[in-house]
C-alpha cells in the first residue's frame, strides 16, 4: 500500500498546484515525470508536457498496478518524452509504450540524469517548442496582444 499511497499523494500534490499556478507547461523529471504521466492518463492535466526520464514502469511495479492507460493522442496537447539509452531506472520497453501512447520520444545517448550537452540542447529546444504554443502572457498576468 506504501507505494501506491505515495503516488495518489503525489497526483494530489501536483494537481492542487496545477490548478493555483495554473501553468503553460509541465516539465517532470524521474517520479515527477511518472507522476505527469498519471495525471495524464487520468486527464487531469492536457497540456503541453515535457518529461525528462519519466520512471513510470517502475513506480507501476513497486505499486502493483498496471501501468495508466493514456487518453487517445488527439486529445492530449504534445507530450515529449526525453529517455535515454543507459538509464537504469527507466527500462528500454517503456519506449514502445510511450510512443504507442501517442508520445513525441526523444532518444539520448545519456544516462538517467540526462546532462550531456546535446540532450541539454535538444531539451532546451523542445520546452521553447512547447512554451511557443502556450498563450503568451507577460509575467504579471497581462495579455501581451
Amino acid at each position: 500500500r506504501p507505494p501506491w499511497f505515495s503516488i495518489k499523494d503525489g497526483l494530489w500534490t501536483i494537481s492542487r498546484a496545477i490548478n493555483d499556478f495554473q501553468p503553460d507547461v509541465i516539465l517532470a523529471f524521474s517520479w515527477g515525470g511518472g507522476l505527469a504521466l498519471w495525471l495524464l492518463a487520468e486527464r487531469r492535466w492536457r497540456g503541453p508536457t515535457l518529461l525528462l526520464a519519466p520512471t513510470v514502469k517502475a513506480m507501476a511495479c513497486v505499486a502493483c498496478r498496471a501501468l495508466p492507460r493514456f487518453p487517445t493522442p488527439s486529445a492530449l496537447a504534445p507530450v515529449h518524452v526525453f529517455h535515454a539509452h543507459h538509464d537504469g531506472f527507466c527500462p528500454e520497453s517503456q519506449v514502445a509504450e510511450l510512443s504507442a501512447a501517442g508520445c513525441e520520444l526523444h532518444l539520448c545517448d545519456d544516462n538517467h540524469v540526462l546532462l550531456r550537452r546535446q540532450t541539454v540542447e535538444e531539451i532546451h529546444s523542445c520546452l521553447k517548442q512547447l512554451l511557443s504554443l502556450s498563450p503568451v502572457e507577460n509575467r504579471d498576468g497581462e495579455d501581451s496582444s
